[in-house]
């Protein structure tokens, strides 16, 4: 009998033991929980649960399909199931009717909030009240992770309600504000416990944010902000939002202490709202930092006439452009001109478009009344602005026109089947050397890359000719390649021609927020004529600057960083320095660019 007595206790004891273990590797604590609340005046809805199930299931898909685009581990929020498994939906049957919870939603929470919600879990409640919305919305989360939405609602509404419930804010897209999904939002979600098992989170130790006093301009019209962000457990994640509060950007940070820069310029306000994330997946909202009363200590400037020189594809080519206008028949621009050689048409057919491709045309030749003009295209495409700018005529709405547009494009290597991208309003044609590359005979609306079609580019120069037919209304171009390449001008020639460019930006680091940091710039030194060539750089000015090199052998095409620096020392007195910097063929000093630059510091 004792040895019976000891067995039934024994196994009395693991009965009770083992649903604690359990709890304990699940634990209820950041899982979502799912409630069907109907209104005492309504028959609840069959097959409700499988509806609603579905509905989060699908959620959850779209969740881990977000983690995984951005390149994180597939994770995903957990529901709360029962022992088989199974998502658990609980039933409540109000004590008031539907109108009553439109009127006051909250009530629903009054109602079954302290029976079901337990804490850091999110409450989801579907509230079946005979109307389509909450009160005017579409679905309602409110503090103390609790969500209200009607049984109208789908995995979209719920998807949004949700990830206003894992500290989501809002993002402007298309003028309107939807739910910041995209990198950001997975950075955030990574280490957010209801993403993470319910993993509990360590002991918070308060996050420490402090906006710096220094501030710089770059460009002189856009003031960059700096912040020190301490946390001794180790920082992850810092995010910004307008002052509006919709979300602005985001920066991953590493370390217990980090300096990160804020670009106030395109900012919605006068001030930045602040949340951080530490390694344990504390997340700390620091409300807003207003930097209206802020002006730059140091502002760096460069020449206007700077060369443009992308990273590494030219998806922008803004010029230099040869251009040539002509009329075309009234009612006849646009689609009806795309293979009429209108160029023959104007010149009598003492010039032609096959010529113009093959041989390129010289600055000051005319055409009829119109000149060969060097031009660049402005940002939005806008031709007639751009023949305004120039002086080749004064209607700032020319309709029933054609235009010709010429340049190189110097390339360092055979490249095939390189994507060039091409946008017009209205027609356009394309020549690469002579010959048809691409055609679209319609009149539409500019769009920058409406056209995407494979080239060949052959090592050195590449005449590229582009018309643009416009019947009326707006009339803009756009021209892009996905490959390395510098655009110039000139007519083809097979005699050596040596020619020099010199890009410039300013390496703006969270660094620079120290005032006794150097001031470093970065030159793209390109050599843009036909032969290889020695360029030589020089410095002059008001500052002892220095180069880190000095000369630099390239091919035709090819390109070279070379670093400028402005001694730090000099941000320690009030005032204007500004450096020359002169590139100079080696075998042809004629041909030079130079660029300068102005340090403006004040105390």
């Amino acid at each position: 009998m004792k040895f019976i007595s000891l067995f039934v206790t024994t196994i009395a004891f693991l009965t009770f033991l083992l649903p604690c273990f359990a709890q304990e590797v699940t634990p209820e604590k950041y899982i979502v929980k799912l409630v069907y609340f109907v209104s005492k005046d309504r028959e609840p809805q069959k097959d409700i649960d499988t509806k609603i199930r579905k509905v989060l299931k699908d959620t959850q898909k779209f969740y881990g399909d977000e983690m995984e685009k951005y390149g994180y581990e597939r994770k995903t929020f957990r529901m709360e199931t029962d022992t088989n498994g199974d998502i658990v939906v609980h039933h409540v049957t109000g004590k008031k009717d539907g109108t009553q919870y439109h009127q006051k939603p909250y009530g629903v929470f009054n109602e079954c909030a302290s029976k079901i919600q337990t804490p850091s879990t999110i409450l989801f409640v579907v509230l079946d009240h005979g109307h389509q919305r909450i009160k005017g919305f579409r679905g309602v989360t409110y503090a103390g992770e609790r969500i209200l939405v009607p049984t109208s609602g789908n995995w979209y509404l719920a998807a949004h309600e949700l990830g206003h419930a894992f500290g989501l804010p809002h993002a402007l897209v298309d003028g309107r504000p939807r739910m910041s999904y995209g990198k950001c939002a997975a950075a955030w979600l990574n280490l957010n416990p209801y993403f993470n098992g319910g993993r509990i989170r360590k002991q918070e130790r308060r996050v420490k944010v402090e906006m710096l006093p220094s501030a710089i301009a770059y460009p002189p019209n856009k003031m960059h902000i700096f912040f020190k962000i301490t946390d001794p457990d180790g920082l992850y994640l810092v995010r910004f939002r307008h002052a509006n509060r919709l979300m602005h950007s985001c920066q991953s940070i590493s370390g217990k202490q980090a300096i990160v820069q804020l670009d106030t310029s395109t900012v919605k306000g006068k001030g930045a709202n602040v949340a951080v994330i530490d390694l344990n997946g504390n997340a700390r909202k620091l409300g807003l930092y207003s930097f209206s009363n802020m002006k730059p200590n140091l502002t760096i400037d460069i020449s206007d006439n700077v060369t443009d020189v992308p990273d590494k594809h030219y998806n922008d080519i803004r010029g230099p452009w040869l251009w040539m206008i002509t009329p075309t028949k009234e009612n006849q621009g646009g689609k009806a001109s795309t293979h009429i050689d209108s160029l023959a048409v104007a010149s009598a057919h003492t010039i032609n478009e096959e010529t113009i491709s093959k041989y390129g045309a010289n600055e000051g030749d005319t055409i009829g009344t119109y000149k060969w003009t060097l031009g660049r295209i402005p940002s939005n495409g806008n031709i007639n602005t751009m023949l305004v700018k120039k002086g080749i005529t004064e209607n700032t709405d020319l309709n029933d026109f054609t235009s010709y547009a010429l340049t190189t494009l110097v390339s360092k290597t055979d490249q095939s089947n390189v994507m060039m991208r091409v946008g017009s309003d209205d027609s356009i044609k394309v020549w690469l050397n002579g010959e048809v590359v691409f055609s679209n005979a319609t009149n539409r609306v500019y769009k920058k890359n409406g056209d995407v079609f494979p080239v060949n580019l052959k090592k050195g120069d590449n005449l590229l000719l582009v018309k643009v037919s416009e019947r009326n209304g707006p009339w803009a171009m756009h021209v892009g390649v996905d490959a390395e390449v510098f655009p110039v001008y000139r007519v083809p020639t097979t005699t050596p021609v040596y020619g020099v460019a010199l890009g410039c930006v300013y390496n703006l680091t969270p660094e620079m927020s120290n005032p006794s940091t150097d001031i470093a710039y970065t030159l793209t030194v390109i050599n843009t004529g036909t032969a290889k060539d020695t360029i030589k750089l020089a410095t002059s000015g008001d500052v002892n600057a220095t180069l880190s090199q000095e000369s630099v052998s390239l091919v035709p095409g090819a390109s070279s960083k070379v670093t400028l620096v402005v001694p730090g020392l000099v941000r320690a007195t009030a005032g204007d320095y500004k450096v020359k910097v002169i590139a100079t063929s080696e075998s042809d000093s004629e041909k030079k660019d130079q660029i300068t630059t102005q340090t403006t510091v004040r105390h």
